[in-house]
């Protein structure tokens, strides 16, 4: 329920408290939701009627950018509430091989199991056919001791043939073609009890800012409303690759250690 939904419900809103926040300043608000469930979904509903150059910032419906995992339909793009307490790990007794001794091998999750006879077709292009192969001892044949995983951060179309996963529009969430944050949590321990470290390729120099809530979340200045080519507090330019992320800055800083550690 949010004010602008079909047939909204007063009643069903939830008043949210302002706090201080960015710039010292009272931005941020903040409201806990006591009847939260694992697997539901949910956004956010941003009502600003803000003027910004010669327009009014209209209201916006958006992913939670600190999301885990987001649902399967790619027109919603709803976020799902994850526990990461609940899975149960078995590699308490795992040591990290010295860095002498990594031997690394570098893969795409899709590239790496999608379309390979020796995978189980349902398991090709996830994390349960990188799995599937830890299991054959595919890795100890070639003397590997370190999975390099390249980018697992949610982009915002499906992953194929064509994408390498460095147009992040998520960097907290899993790529939902690749399974659920679960599925990498058990790739990561049967990776450990095979001997194996398992390293995670984060890309914060550059993103896509397609379905991005990031984009002109926080304004540096009112003009940037209408500027296609700035993108606000977690921007800074371009690249050739991207949007750049503006890892000068402290607010962003902050938010990309909260990637790794969510992650």
């Amino acid at each position: 329920q949010y004010p602008s939904c079909e047939n909204p419900d007063p009643e069903q809103f939830i008043k949210m408290q302002l706090h201080c926040g960015y710039f010292d300043a009272p931005n941020i608000w903040l409201c806990e939701v006591e009847n939260a469930e694992v697997g539901q979904a949910y956004k956010f509903y941003i009502e600003d009627n803000t003027l910004a150059g010669q327009h009014h910032i209209g209201d916006t419906l958006t992913v939670d950018p600190y999301a885990r995992y987001i649902g399967d339909d790619y027109e919603r793009n709803d976020a799902i509430i994850v526990d990461p307490s609940q899975f149960n790990w078995t590699d308490n007794e795992y040591q990290t091989p010295k860095i002498h001794d990594l031997i690394i091998y570098e893969l795409n999750v899709h590239g790496f199991t999608h379309d390979h006879p020796d995978i189980k077709q349902e398991n090709q292009g996830t994390y349960q056919g990188i799995i599937d192969r830890l299991n054959s001892g595919y890795f100890d044949e070639l003397g590997a001791t370190c999975l390099y995983l390249m980018p697992i951060a949610e982009v915002a179309t499906p992953q194929g043939s064509q994408s390498l996963g460095y147009n992040s529009s998520l960097f907290m969430a899993v790529e939902r073609d690749f399974g659920t944050p679960d599925d990498l949590r058990k790739l990561v321990d049967i990776a450990h009890q095979h001997h194996k470290a398992v390293i995670v390729d984060q890309v914060f120099n550059h993103a896509s800012n397609t379905w991005n809530p990031l984009w002109k979340f926080i304004l540096d200045h009112p003009d940037e409303a209408d500027n296609d080519r700035e993108g606000g507090l977690y921007f800074s330019g371009e690249s050739p690759w991207g949007n750049r992320i503006s890892t000068e800055r402290t607010e962003t800083q902050n938010m990309l250690i909260d990637a790794c550690k969510l992650m």
